[in-house]
């Protein structure tokens, strides 16, 4: 199989779900099955079986534009590389949008759209061709371990830090704290740095430094140096924040809170994790406030 092959879907409504039949010419799997309960409360929750077995996977992948959202799935069937998109469209009744899917189906398809409903497309592999292909817009990569104080995070402006209350060398401190203790809560951060437990300075510092992922979140209050398996809120509020981004770019930290439903601390951790993930990208700006200008997150879609 020296090709991809390419199969487009409109599902069909099964058992109170919708449901998605593709064939697989496969060794041991003739088709693969796409379920999405769309009662249910995660819009993204989408479940995949082939022959007897179900694929647990997430998203490696999310795209939002024009009211068209998109997640990418890669899993492994059989030894092949089969590459699952879902999109979905909610055009408004006045709605004229319609949305071309040249990009989706990956050919010049100039009279495809998708104006309402949802779409499953698979892509199955050769393993040549899936090791060859390019890569996807998926996590950022990891910055490169520093090897001084100058080389440390040189992608933000000695100014701005200056303006949120950090130094290059504080922001090292505190990484190397991390990476010498492997697991440590903010309090102990604090009390090291000599700082109150509520420090907003700590905040901004761990924010830059979780979204850079030089180091992660392990709990509500607790750092590591190593990945973890943890997010800071329901899937569902990490994934109205990146809509509400994807609507608003340029939004600022207390504006998120605010359609959140929720606090800035909070939605700060939200907001730091979604840009680890490559789901939005923040921003780091001066702005003016009263007579003196301070260190404002920004935040913007990943695309």
């Amino acid at each position: 199989m020296a090709d991809s092959k390419i199969y487009v879907v409109a599902p069909q409504v099964e058992n109170g779900k919708l449901c998605g039949r593709v064939p697989l010419p496969l060794e041991n799997t003739r088709e693969l099955k796409i379920w999405y309960d769309s009662s249910a409360p995660y819009l993204y929750k989408f479940e995949f079986s082939a022959g007897n077995r179900w694929l647990e996977y997430g998203a490696s992948e999310y795209h939002y534009k024009l009211g068209l959202q998109r997640w990418v799935y890669e899993v492994d069937i059989d030894g092949q590389t089969v590459k699952i998109e879902v999109a979905m469209a909610s055009a408004a009744p006045t709605s004229t949008y319609m949305y071309p899917l040249d990009d989706l189906l990956g050919c010049p398809c100039p009279s495809a759209y998708l104006t309402d409903g949802m779409l499953f497309v698979v892509r199955l592999h050769a393993d040549e061709c899936a090791k060859s292909a390019a890569p996807s817009i998926q996590l950022p990569a990891r910055s490169a371990t520093p090897t001084s104080d100058k080389d440390f995070l040189p992608q933000y402006d000695d100014e701005l830090l200056r303006l949120a209350g950090l130094t290059r060398q504080f922001l090292r401190r505190l990484w190397e704290i991390v990476k010498q203790r492997g697991v440590v809560k903010s309090a102990e951060l604090a009390k090291t740095l000599r700082l109150p437990k509520q420090s907003q300075r700590l905040g901004m510092a761990l924010s830059i430094l979780v979204q850079e992922r030089l180091i992660y979140q392990k709990s509500g209050d607790s750092y590591s140096i190593r990945p973890v398996d943890y997010q800071p809120a329901s899937e569902d509020m990490m994934w109205r924040v990146v809509k509400y981004v994807c609507d608003n770019p340029g939004a600022e930290t207390g504006e998120l809170a605010k359609a959140a439903g929720t606090n800035v601390s909070h939605i700060s951790k939200i907001a730091r994790h979604l840009a680890a993930q490559g789901l939005i990208r923040r921003q780091l700006v001066a702005k003016r406030r009263g007579i003196a200008n301070s260190a404002t997150w920004l935040h913007y879609p990943a695309d």
